[in-house]
């Protein structure tokens, strides 16, 4: 844990920005989202958070119906309480009264915007709406995976099958669902049974097993859109154990907590090693990309610093399904020290030597198959079988079915891997799946390199 961390706040030109900004980069950063990341306004113009605003519908309906106000309408677990006591109420109906609060909001925060355009693999939300999800689906800069937990229910646990290069998003409170089930911690007593449930007290209920193992290898923890006064924050830190890898805990406080007591903040300081950054959650984003993208964060090896090359042997007419490839494997290429080019890169000299002299320098050869390849005699004659020479442990050739194309398995039968599915080639899969996939099967033999 860096306990300099806990001494000063955070700033865009301090060491430990830099550190967070590498980590979000290598995906060793999980995020947190409070209620305040799914920011709206209210009807009196002020900037506050969903669960809020549901507490003070239900509060609103409660009064109307009994005439009696509540001593506090923002508080979501006090007034579900006072809903389901009322005679004639039942859980169910206020299941479904949360159920269509939250199909009323349909558009992403721009805070949930800015996530979807990080790489972050793991994001836990308390929020049981659907709208990160529509972020990361309007921004289309990350495939996803999602998980959501499931109150006194066995898990499911399906992290592990989440392919490199994709978020898992996990709703750590549940999911609004198109037929309620009881699953969501809403009243007072629901939140208590939720902090036996999820510690797996009496039965398995825990987080599930790929998700905490997950946790373990982060080496940053972010916390936005908390308010550090209330219960569901706490619960997290009976679930969370960070490991010795931990190098980082950022939380940014919101609701009444940001103007957080004293004693609130030296608990959370000195318990935690939490330091608390005094940057507004979108801004701290928005800083943390504007550093990835560019080349920055001093970690991984660039294109001016990589001691490897990936070369891409294609047709012409590929060039873009290519570029679009090669954006995938920018984290990839960072990680495992590669710089890439194309066969077709060309700076002077004489053609043929110089693609010959590419392909002997590379580490990576990676060929994309179409009918405009194989249409091309230089390419995948000459080209392919000096590339397919030099196949060894140290050095890899893989083949992808870029477009649809007859025969090309022959050329690579037993000597060299091929992927996808010669009936599915990349081009017919949609890009925010199929792209993520290649790459992350790219990865897997290139980790294998010596």
């Amino acid at each position: 844990m860096n306990n300099a961390a806990a001494q000063s706040p955070l700033s865009f030109r301090s060491a430990d920005f830099d550190l967070l900004s590498l980590l979000v980069e290598n995906e060793k950063c999980a995020l947190f989202l409070g209620p305040f990341a799914s920011g709206a306004l209210s009807p009196d113009g002020r900037q506050t958070s969903l669960r809020i605003q549901l507490a003070r519908e239900i509060a609103e309906d409660l009064h109307q119906k009994t005439g009696q106000p509540l001593p506090n309408t923002d508080n979501l677990g006090l007034v579900c309480s006072a809903y389901v006591s009322q005679p004639n109420t039942s859980r169910t109906s206020l299941e479904i009264k949360v159920r269509d609060f939250y199909r009323r909001h349909t558009e992403p925060s721009p805070l949930l915007l800015e996530v979807a355009r990080l790489p972050f693999r793991l994001i836990f939300t308390v929020s049981p709406d659907e709208l990160l999800q529509k972020a990361f689906l309007k921004e289309k800069k990350r495939s996803f995976r999602e998980g959501y937990y499931r109150f006194s229910k066995t898990q499911a646990d399906d992290f592990d099958d989440t392919p490199e290069g994709w978020s898992y998003i996990y709703q750590l409170f549940g999911r609004v669902l198109e037929k309620p089930d009881g699953s969501l911690p809403l009243t007072i007593a629901d939140q208590l049974e939720y902090i036996d449930s999820v510690q797996g007290v009496g039965k398995e209920t825990r987080l599930p097993t790929g998700l905490r193992n997950a946790m373990q290898d982060c080496e940053a923890f972010l916390f936005l859109g908390f308010d550090y006064e209330n219960w569901y924050l706490r619960v997290l830190f009976h679930i969370l154990k960070f490991s010795d890898k931990t190098k980082l805990v950022f939380g940014l406080p919101e609701g009444a907590s940001a103007q957080m007591p004293g004693a609130t903040e030296a608990f959370f300081r000195h318990q935690f090693k939490f330091s608390f950054l005094q940057d507004r959650p979108l801004e701290l984003l928005q800083g943390i990309r504007a550093r990835i993208e560019s080349g920055q964060t001093g970690g991984q090896p660039d294109a001016g610093q990589a001691t490897r090359s990936l070369l891409f042997l294609h047709a012409a007419a590929d060039e873009a399904l290519k570029d679009k490839l090669d954006r995938h494997l920018v984290s990839v290429k960072k990680r495992h020290g590669l710089a890439s080019g194309s066969i077709h890169d060309f700076e002077g000299g004489e053609v043929a030597a110089t693609q010959t002299a590419k392909i002997d320098t590379a580490a990576v050869i990676v060929v994309l198959l179409s009918a405009d390849f194989l249409a091309d005699d230089e390419l995948a004659g000459k080209l392919v079988q000096r590339a397919l020479s030099r196949q060894s442990p140290e050095v890899l050739v893989a083949a992808i079915y870029a477009r649809p194309v007859d025969g090309a398995a022959n050329l690579f039968k037993g000597k060299a891997p091929v992927f996808p599915a010669e009936t599915i080639p990349l081009s017919m899969m949609q890009e925010d799946a199929g792209l993520p996939m290649v790459a992350g099967m790219l990865e897997k033999l290139i980790a294998a390199i010596p």
